[in-house]
């Protein structure tokens, strides 16, 4: 945000949110567990909502055309952003990574490095991949793939 309005829009945020969990504060005073699983809730409202409204925007005023954003077959960055709320403290750590990500309907693999500088990779894959290779090593359904019942 470079406009001039932005200190007035983050004044307000701030001024929402503060107000917000002050009132939160204000109800669970007696029970810190239960203040700490709001906060923790309000976040992943926070988030999702975000999420929400900026594929909206993306896709109103993205690069790609509504045909081509429907063809996505796969999702690639050369960075991740991973945010964790401690369990012990509910504090909020966001931290940018240089992992690369790559997602397509197989699964998920990130790309990085050891702490050595080795290359490392983890792959976590879909429930369609697991039954593809598990096809492959003949533990799937013992059914034909053609639909001949022979």
């Amino acid at each position: 945000m470079n406009n001039s309005n932005d200190p007035q829009w983050k004044e307000k945020f701030t001024t929402f949110y503060n107000d917000m969990l002050n009132q939160l504060a204000d109800h669970h005073r007696e029970s810190y567990g239960e203040l700490l699983s709001l906060q923790q809730e309000l976040h992943t409202i926070y988030l999702d909502t975000t999420a929400k409204h900026l594929e909206q925007w993306s896709q109103k005023y993205g690069s790609a055309t509504p045909d081509e954003s429907n063809l996505l077959d796969k999702i690639e960055a050369d960075s991740v952003v991973v945010e964790i709320i401690d369990n012990s403290t509910g504090r909020v750590f966001r931290r940018s990574l240089p992992i690369k990500y790559l997602e397509t309907d197989n699964g998920l693999l990130l790309t990085g490095e050891t702490m050595e500088g080795n290359p490392s990779q983890i792959v976590f894959l879909s429930e369609t991949a697991i039954t593809k290779v598990n096809d492959l090593l003949g533990k799937g359904p013992d059914i034909p793939r053609c639909g001949d019942k022979s």
